[in-house]
């Protein structure tokens, strides 16, 4: 039963027709891997810091409700701003509308993530080029 996630994730990858959800994919398991890479750091050291969620942040996983305080976990780079990002560089921009609203759909991210404490500005710029750069790249 473990290989068969596994399995599902090799062929969305290797699935041209679904090259949305593989950009995704490979864009969490690369915010997955900088985050394991930051927290290897020492505690004290400028990246191990910076990398830490605000003061205050609760609730900053997509499906967590716990609201104790997540300040001592990673948050950089912001992985939902990844996550966007790549999602509107795939989206259509063929009229001025669609435009509007995928900047509209972004900053409403990223306010979003800032004003619940999830993310400091920085996390929330790492995570949209990251989202960009893999876009670029698949």
């Amino acid at each position: 039963m473990g290989a068969l996630p596994i399995f599902l994730i090799i062929a969305l990858l290797l699935d041209e027709k679904l090259s949305i959800i593989r950009g995704l994919v490979v864009t969490t398991l690369v915010v997955s891997l900088i985050k394991f890479v930051t927290n290897q750091f020492p505690e004290n050291s400028a990246v191990f810091q910076m990398s830490r969620r605000p003061k205050g942040a609760r609730c900053c996983d997509i499906l967590s409700f716990d609201s104790s305080d997540q300040s001592k976990q990673p948050g950089f780079p912001s992985g939902h701003m990844a996550f966007i990002s790549y999602f509107i560089m795939c989206s259509p921009k063929d009229s001025i509308l669609q435009v509007i609203l995928n900047v509209a759909m972004w900053l409403l991210m990223a306010h979003d993530r800032m004003t619940t404490n999830c993310h400091t500005l920085f996390q929330v710029i790492s995570g949209s080029l990251l989202g960009i750069v893999v876009n670029k790249l698949i």
